[in-house]
């Protein structure tokens, strides 16, 4: 039969305290193109393990002081020299000594005499699994290099946007009885929440933008930039004016090449309220804000196109103004908690069980709220997988 030649020249030692056999061996081995290296003994092929690299292991059985069952074992115990297939060549054909051969973790087993056809054949074949072997772990480390960067500069990315998002501990000098539930899907977010205060207003926000993880956290950071434009910049402090600012901005911004390819955009909520005249004035865009007052829950419906969404017109966009006073509440929230499926594909938690959770709960302060909000959507999800970026921001006034 015609004997598969070596693509280069793999490098294979020896072991045999029989002189004519590594002899043998070694001119088969060069005849097809190998580098060959040869120890007469247990003790000189550990030796040679130590100080050169090789692809396979030619192993006998037979040997004095310490037999080929040993050496692989130690060879095997290293995991430096680990991955270097073993090939026992041996007279013991019994099929005991074979099993004990591959528990010691031998890749083949052979008994003399050999067939050479065979035996090159056996050799080639464990040559090129572990080139392939070899060439899999080398794209394992590479990717998970790779991943390891990619890993510690999403982390970093999300140390910035936490930092972007508004202290607590300054919102809480504002909003004494409040409470924010932020859970990105990923490591960074599409959904933040924004705040500016200009003399008595506070303007506070609820941003969802299309999509999670870095590509939602990367049309975050450009949702964030618009509306600090928009207050400190352009000097817009009423809730419509900021969304009409922010629609038109995102328009001009991506879809002036008109290619029709940029779907993204933002669902958001922006409040403002005057501690002067207890107003308070809500718009949105592809969001609902809830509102509680005399005991009773309004749900404050915006546009339903999002911001930045093609077909959406300026003059869409609406404020609603309302009165509140001590004890009343409001909560801006983005789809995530709504849109929330039960484990195992169940339904989704939906805006029907939400509003009927926020009227069971507004009576308590809003610690216990969000406490008693965060354990209902944990029962919910139970097992499954979050599926989209969470934010619930409520507060009391």
């Amino acid at each position: 039969m015609a004997v598969k030649q070596a693509d280069s020249k793999a490098k294979i030692l020896i072991v045999d305290d029989n002189a004519n056999n590594l002899s043998v061996l070694g001119q088969l081995l060069r005849n097809l193109d190998y580098e060959c290296e040869f120890a007469l003994s247990g003790i000189e092929a550990l030796n040679w393990i130590k100080k050169d690299v090789f692809d396979l292991i030619l192993l006998d059985v037979v040997m004095p002081n310490m037999n080929g069952y040993e050496v692989c074992a130690k060879i095997k115990s290293e995991k430096k020299y680990s991955h270097i297939p073993i090939i026992f060549i041996t007279i013991k054909d019994d099929i005991k000594s074979t099993i004990k051969g591959f528990e010691n973790g031998a890749v083949d087993y052979i008994n003399k005499p050999f067939n050479s056809d065979e035996l090159s054949v056996r050799i080639s074949t464990q040559i090129e699994l572990k080139k392939s072997r070899d060439k899999l772990s080398q794209t394992i480390k590479e990717l998970e290099g790779k991943n390891k960067y990619i890993m510690e500069s999403i982390n970093y990315a999300q140390y910035i946007q936490k930092h972007i998002l508004p202290n607590i501990e300054d919102l809480n000098k504002y909003f004494d009885n409040q409470f924010i539930i932020y859970r990105p899907k990923q490591v960074v977010s599409g959904d933040f929440y924004w705040f500016k205060t200009i003399g008595n207003l506070a303007i506070f926000s609820v941003v969802d933008c299309t999509g999670h993880g870095v590509p939602g956290a990367l049309m975050s950071m450009v949702a964030y930039t618009i509306l600090n434009q928009a207050v400190n910049e352009k000097s817009l402090y009423q809730p419509v004016q900021i969304i009409k600012y922010a629609h038109d901005y995102l328009l001009n911004l991506f879809h002036k090449k008109n290619d029709g390819n940029f779907e993204d955009g933002m669902d958001i909520t922006v409040c403002s309220i005057n501690t002067e005249t207890n107003i308070l004035k809500i718009a949105g865009a592809g969001q609902k804000a809830i509102f509680f007052g005399n005991n009773e829950l309004k749900v404050i419906v915006g546009d339903p196109l999002s911001v930045g969404e093609v077909g959406g017109k300026n003059d869409n966009f609406n404020d609603t103004e309302l009165t509140f006073k001590k004890g009343d509440s409001v909560y801006l929230q983005s789809d995530g908690i709504i849109d929330q499926f039960a484990e195992n594909g169940g339904p989704k938690f939906g805006t029907k069980r939400y509003l009927a959770l926020l009227k069971k709960i507004n009576n308590k302060s809003m610690t216990e709220q969000s406490v008693l909000l965060s354990n209902e959507y944990d029962n919910w999800i139970g097992t499954g997988a979050q599926i989209d970026d969470i934010t619930i921001w409520g507060i009391k006034f």
